[in-house]
């Protein structure tokens, strides 16, 4: 059965993934967590974004983090 994760493709699943890492190193500095329970919660996160959303859903997590102060802003750029 596919996941939301598989409707939107493996390359825009794996830029969604790091951006919210990246977001995430930049709130707490911490660098070791565990990549198997990011994809994990990457897709739980992913069904409740519609699928014309998910297409652009890294970008608007950087710019939320950006606009709210979240963050390094150094480290959390929208690629």
């Amino acid at each position: 059965m596919p996941t939301p994760v598989d409707g939107v493709g493996e390359e825009q699943g794996h830029r969604v993934l790091e951006a919210a890492e990246r977001i995430f190193v930049s709130l707490t500095g911490y660098t070791g967590f565990d990549r198997d329970l990011s994809e994990e919660i990457l897709t739980i996160v992913l069904k409740a974004v519609s699928a014309e959303q998910q297409e652009g859903y890294g970008r608007q997590l950087e710019a939320f983090a950006a606009d709210n102060h979240l963050g390094d802003r150094r480290t959390v750029g929208c690629g």
